[in-house]
């Protein structure tokens, strides 16, 4: 029961103050995907038996596809209520709905009508940007230390980017591009 309370009643840090919010749990928590799986299976049952629409989640993110625009409105139009009964809010700035042709990004990997295409542009840079955060956290550590890290970090990136059949081969590190700033190293293990 302990760690229950020191999940629903964390802190919060705004502005240099502390509080603790009322309602909600603090982003990252364990109990999150376990409440979502919990909360969100009789949404997964909906959509899935629905044969108008593809349907796939991940702990919170949705994607909804469909041939007819109309179908994928009215699947849409549905969520908000099957959030409302597990007692969830609709981010307003979350939603997007496109041509599936001019590609979309979802979970950090770019998809087309051809599916999956990638590893999507912001998440590019995102890993870029940490990256570089990373070698001006470490650049005064030992050589050895330094190149273990920061290819230890591209290292686990390339795995969680590339498809599995693609795993094995190192070759990707050169097509990331230059990261502006950093010295290129090459993972020779």
């Amino acid at each position: 029961m302990g760690c229950v309370h020191l999940i629903l009643h964390y802190s919060v840090e705004d502005g240099g103050e502390f509080h603790t919010p009322l309602r909600g749990i603090p982003r990252g928590s364990a109990l999150s995907p376990l409440l979502a799986a919990f909360h969100l299976t009789e949404t997964d049952n909906v959509f899935s038996r629905n044969r108008h629409v593809t349907y796939a989640r991940y702990m919170d993110d949705f994607l909804i596809l469909s041939p007819t625009r109309w179908h994928l409105r009215r699947a849409v139009r549905m969520l908000p209520r099957h959030f409302a009964q597990a007692g969830f809010e609709q981010h307003p700035d979350k939603t997007f709905i496109g041509r599936v042709e001019k590609g979309f990004d979802w979970m950090g990997f770019w998809f087309t009508e051809k599916g999956c295409d990638g590893v999507a542009p912001r998440a590019l840079q995102h890993f870029k940007d940490r990256l570089r955060r990373l070698y001006e956290r470490v650049r005064q550590w030992p050589e050895d230390l330094r190149l273990r890290r920061m290819v230890g970090y591209v290292r686990n990136w390339l795995r969680w980017s590339s498809p599995p059949r693609a795993r094995r081969r190192h070759s990707r590190f050169s097509s990331l591009g230059p990261v502006a700033g950093l010295p290129r190293y090459r993972n020779t293990t």
